[in-house]
């Protein structure tokens, strides 16, 4: 199945998808550092 990362800044990233296969939207956290990991969850 096709799908879509959309930004706020109009940037959009196309890819296949795994999982599951329905329509849903939520936000994406990423981080690297190690410090205040527990607080990022």
């Amino acid at each position: 199945m096709q799908a879509k990362l959309i930004f706020s800044d109009g940037t959009t990233i196309e890819g296949n998808s795994f999982g599951y296969e329905k329509s849903i939207a939520g936000e994406i956290a990423f981080s690297t550092s190690m410090m205040g990991y527990p607080e990022s969850l």
